[in-house]
């Protein structure tokens, strides 16, 4: 998105934020890393939370096949 507001500039204000942010708002620095930070560590426990999950259906997956041999 970044890439496409600095090719289309007609259509977009210009991206002069980013840049400037640590020489024209030195406060706002910190706030910014501690949510990039925040939305990282958010990503890593939901994605070990899914790999769990993967885990675990694949145990119930086979005791219902070990079940079901055992049945037949």
């Amino acid at each position: 998105m970044y890439l496409s507001v600095n090719i289309w500039r007609t259509v977009h204000p210009l991206t002069s934020v980013m840049p400037q942010l640590p020489k024209s708002a030195p406060a706002m620095v910190p706030p910014m890393a501690a949510s990039a930070f925040a939305f990282l560590l958010l990503f890593v426990v939901l994605l070990m939370a899914r790999i769990e999950l993967g885990r675990r259906q694949a145990a119930v997956d086979e005791l219902y096949l070990a079940r079901e041999d055992g049945a037949g």
